[in-house]
């Protein structure tokens, strides 16, 4: 616990550098960046599942602190890109008030996962990860094939 204030502080510094690193990357389109990420997250469960190590395993919560550094600001901008302004504000609290409900459900139910899978909970994570990569790239091949509105 002596350590806790120093740890979230270089999480969010982690957090913070890819948030503001991802709009200076302009040769990679938001929706790669966007299912990198969710890789990237992937790949930190799996390596918090395997640590034997703190070392190891604050390498892995690193990688998942780059990966919602680099999503949360390219999403935005890619559902920006994606959804008529006509129907943005309806459409983004709908998003917003979903994602907060399955937050809620995840929490209280997150910690009886963790007690009765142990390991298996970040395996489950990481596939998680990789079908959710799965989803974003064929949405972003999907967004890229249709014609630009105008909003």
């Amino acid at each position: 616990m002596v350590f806790l204030g120093g740890m979230f502080s270089l999480l969010m510094i982690v957090r913070a550098t890819f948030s503001f690193l991802s709009g200076l990357i302009k040769k990679i389109s938001h929706q790669k960046l966007n299912y990198a990420a969710t890789l990237i997250l992937g790949a930190g469960y799996v390596v918090m599942w395997a640590s034997q190590n703190l070392i190891s395993a604050l390498v892995g919560i690193i990688l998942c602190e780059v990966c919602i550094g680099l999503w949360f600001s390219t999403s935005m901008v890619w559902r920006n890109d994606i959804i008529p302004s006509s129907h943005r504000a309806t459409l983004l609290s709908f998003i917003s008030t979903l994602t907060s409900l399955v937050t809620g459900i995840f929490v209280l139910g997150i910690g009886q996962m963790v007690d009765s899978l142990r390991a298996q909970t970040y395996l489950i994570a990481a596939t998680c990860s990789v079908i959710s990569a799965l989803i974003l790239y064929r949405a972003s091949s999907l967004s890229l094939t249709q014609p630009k509105r105008e909003g």
